[in-house]
């Protein structure tokens, strides 16, 4: 008798296999990514939701949403597929694929049908959407030096999506979990769907294996494995987050970013003058991009802010569109915690783990780099106030539990819902 047992590591990976194509896929790389390819230890700490959750995260980073055509895959972060066109020399195209996920479950589940038809209000919607990217754009553009923001065009354009990368995307992951109802899609089919596209200047720096990072490479203090003490946790965060006077604590930077890009970046900045001098400048400018908008600098991933031969660049250094004013709804949440009141697990939760993370980078690097100004997440008023760090720290990890702690058999949901088809209010922009 055969017995298929689901979130299997062969299960996973021969869905990956099938959504990244079987000439692109790498299952060295994806094994060792499921095996924890940093510290070389097989992280069993989750059981098979984190093994499903490492899995669709892995994925999401190397998809290639588009069915063939002259554009070659080079690159991808959390956002966006990265593409050389032959038509534009000198210049890269970036595919938005998270807000594609968002357009594609919206049109499933307002009775678009298997086609996938977009009508003509969301196409009008997502012109909204690519002019407020356009501002945000020009806002960076306003705090930094003219040479440090790569040029480009903002837009919405037709693409043509392989129908096993909309299932994917559709169903939030490789594996339909048991309590959700999600439809099929026509595994044959091709969809032109819009998309928000970017075609940005070519950076070589990009490429070239000298670049240096800041970034945290995906590592978050409220995810890891191992809860930090309740004690160092608040430490860090009265230090880093309330900017609460004090020096540099080289043991703290160690335990948030100890394997990170950024490690490495702070390393060679103690030997190397003309990098230490670009990071500083980096972090005056960035600090003031943050406080003023309300917006974060996305150092989440590699590759967003580089730093080559003295000179740093953003390629893509804005989050997505559904994570603007990051800054400031997570101080709000913050406040909602201190309370304490309920935040919404899912969402709230994980931008403000997100944006703490984010903050403790930059608070941590201005502190090692002789800087004086800080990320402020609360005004500076509310920074001497306490907080009860130790049931933050719980209630955020709570978010990542909650899903292991319910039965799969008895609590039928439905498929994953947006709030709007691109995954912003583009009403309220227009207004």
């Amino acid at each position: 008798m055969h017995v298929d047992i689901e979130g299997t590591y062969g299960a996973l990976r021969d869905r990956a296999r099938e959504v990244i194509g079987p000439d692109a896929f790498d299952e060295t790389a994806f094994a060792a990514h499921l095996r924890g390819g940093r510290t070389g230890r097989l992280d069993l700490s989750g059981g098979i939701e984190n093994r499903l959750h490492e899995a669709d995260q892995w994925t999401l980073m190397h998809v290639d949403p588009l069915a063939g055509g002259p554009l070659k895959l080079i690159g991808h972060g959390t956002d966006h597929a990265v593409y050389v066109d032959p038509s534009r020399p000198g210049q890269v195209t970036k595919i938005s694929v998270e807000t594609l996920g968002r357009l594609i479950r919206w049109l499933m589940l307002f009775g678009r049908g298997e086609e996938l038809r977009t009508p003509q209000s969301i196409r009008a919607a997502g012109q909204v959407l690519a002019r407020k990217e356009i501002e945000r754009d020009g806002r960076l553009r306003l705090k930094f030096p003219a040479e440090v923001v790569p040029r480009q065009s903002i837009g919405i354009d037709e693409i043509s999506v392989r129908a096993v990368v909309a299932q994917f995307l559709l169903q939030g992951g490789l594996l339909l979990e048991p309590h959700r109802s999600v439809p099929a899609l026509n595994s044959h089919a091709i969809y032109r769907l819009p998309a928000l596209v970017r075609h940005q200047n070519f950076l070589p720096q990009l490429s070239d294996p000298a670049t240096m990072h800041f970034s945290l490479s995906l590592h978050y203090v409220e995810r890891f494995a191992e809860p930090p003490p309740d004690e160092s946790y608040a430490d860090i965060n009265n230090s880093l987050v309330l900017n609460r006077p004090g020096k540099f604590n080289k043991d703290h930077f160690d335990y948030c970013f100890t394997g990170t890009k950024l490690s490495e970046l702070y390393d060679a900045s103690e030997t190397d003058k003309a990098l230490r001098d670009s990071i500083r400048d980096f972090l005056r400018h960035a600090i003031d991009f943050m406080n003023y908008t309300g917006e974060v600098v996305d150092i989440a991933g590699d590759g967003n802010v580089i730093f080559n031969t003295g000179r740093y660049y953003l390629p893509d250094a804005l989050v997505s569109p559904n994570f603007e004013g990051a800054l400031r709804f997570s101080a709000n949440t913050l406040r909602r915690l201190k309370q304490p009141e309920e935040i919404a697990l899912g969402s709230e939760a994980w931008m403000l783990t997100f944006t703490l993370s984010i903050v403790r980078a930059m608070n941590a690097m201005a502190q090692a780099l002789g800087i004086d100004e800080r990320v402020h997440l609360l005004h500076p008023d509310e920074e001497s106030e306490p907080i009860d760090w130790a049931s933050v720290l719980w209630k955020l990890r709570d978010s990542r539990t909650a899903a292991a702690n319910h039965s799969l058999e008895r609590e039928p949901l439905l498929m994953p819902v947006e709030s709007f088809p691109w995954g912003i209010d583009t009403h309220g922009l227009a207004a």
